[in-house]
């Protein structure tokens, strides 16, 4: 990491680099940075009653940071939640959207994020909903899921776009995005 300043004149712009993780960020508000594009991830439980509500977080979706320059940093300025079910789209500024099922089926879900960059992208996962069922697992952590992880009964399921939206918190530093499915790391 370096930082370079420069002075042409006592009116001119003071413009000051910065380069970390081959991201260059400008102090001059006429320059533009260009930041890779949000990775989008989406976590919640792989089944749910019908009746139950179902909380589906986009706290695995990554986003760029530039080091040492968080206001150059992107964030996410919109989400967008479909379900196959017939339900209107939800567009929010929260990461997290939750919805009821109606009637037993398997649904896919649909999640894009835009960042204040403009720049976005999408992840597909699905839910099987059933009419009854008994508890898959316990506790928060279960290798009877296919993810490692339980949220409470049900087997949770992280979906990825891309392997930064794979969170290492929850699913160990080796977790791998693998078919659009996080899987625990070994």
């Amino acid at each position: 990491m370096w930082w370079a300043m420069w002075w042409r004149s006592a009116s001119a712009v003071v413009v000051a680099v910065l380069v970390t993780l081959g991201l260059v960020a400008c102090q001059d508000p006429g320059l533009t940075v260009e930041l890779p594009a949000p990775v989008a991830g989406l976590a919640h439980p792989q089944t749910v009653r019908v009746g139950q509500t179902l909380v589906m977080s986009a706290a695995p979706t990554a986003v760029a940071l530039v080091t040492d320059r968080p206001d150059l940093s992107a964030r996410i300025a919109r989400y967008r939640f479909e379900v196959s079910d017939g339900s209107p789209v939800y567009e929010t500024g929260a990461p997290e959207w939750t919805h009821t099922f109606a009637q037993p089926g398997s649904y896919d879900i649909l999640l894009a994020v835009q960042d204040d960059h403009g720049q976005g992208s999408t992840v597909r996962s699905h839910v099987d909903v059933v009419a009854d069922m008994a508890a898959a697992c316990t506790g928060t952590s279960d290798t009877g899921c296919e993810s490692g992880l339980c949220g409470g009964e049900a087997c949770l399921t992280v979906a990825c776009a891309g392997a930064a939206a794979c969170p290492a918190s929850w699913l160990g530093p080796a977790a791998a995005c693998t078919n659009n499915r996080c899987q625990r790391g070994k």
